[in-house]
């Protein structure tokens, strides 16, 4: 018989449950993903978000075409059996295992969350998320203050070093450092 006196519990999700809700009807065509066995309701793209991610995208596959590595839009990263989030943008190294599964912290040079409303949800969520599963680097493109947040050197909950890159100015992968991308081409006016 169950104590009367518990407090109501979170059901947590794992990714197998999160994949079995996808034949729910009420969830079709939604944005969710799942953060530490919670289903996030991500909400729509706006016009500013969308046409940021696809100039960024853009450069990024354009710098890196003679690499090996691959540019992931707005797909599933998998940090454990309760997390797998869909970044705006991934860069990641090329590796054929990702037939059989998607890709995992080991596999993310860099993370890129664009951030048109979701900047405080990113920043005091997310941030301590991939840092907690060791990414080793995550960028927030700061539409409202144009700017790019750069976090690198994971630790715990939190990364070490954090940096601004302004309007203006050039921004680089701390693990592709001659890939350079002028600020002004992505942020917008």
């Amino acid at each position: 018989m169950a104590d009367k006196n518990l407090a109501p519990q979170k059901h947590l999700f794992d990714v197998v449950d999160f994949y079995n809700m996808a034949d729910f009807k009420s969830l079709e065509n939604k944005r969710i993903e799942l953060l530490e066995g919670e289903v996030i309701d991500m909400g729509q793209v706006g016009k500013k978000h969308a046409y940021c991610v696809d100039l960024l995208s853009q450069q990024l596959s354009h710098a890196l075409s003679a690499t090996s590595h691959i540019v992931r839009v707005q797909n599933p990263i998998r940090l454990s059996k309760y997390s797998e989030p869909q970044p705006d943008i991934a860069i990641l190294k090329r590796s054929e295992k990702f037939w059989q599964s998607h890709p995992e912290p080991q596999d993310v040079l860099l993370l890129i969350e664009i951030a048109d409303h979701s900047l405080k949800y990113d920043k005091t969520i997310k941030i301590p998320v991939y840092a907690r599963y060791g990414i080793c680097e995550v960028w927030i493109v700061d539409l409202e203050n144009k700017r790019v947040e750069c976090y690198t050197s994971p630790h715990s909950q939190m990364y070490a070093f954090q940096k601004y890159v302004n309007k203006g100015e050039e921004v680089s992968p701390s693990k592709l450092p001659e890939v350079s991308l002028a600020v002004n081409k992505f942020i917008g006016k």
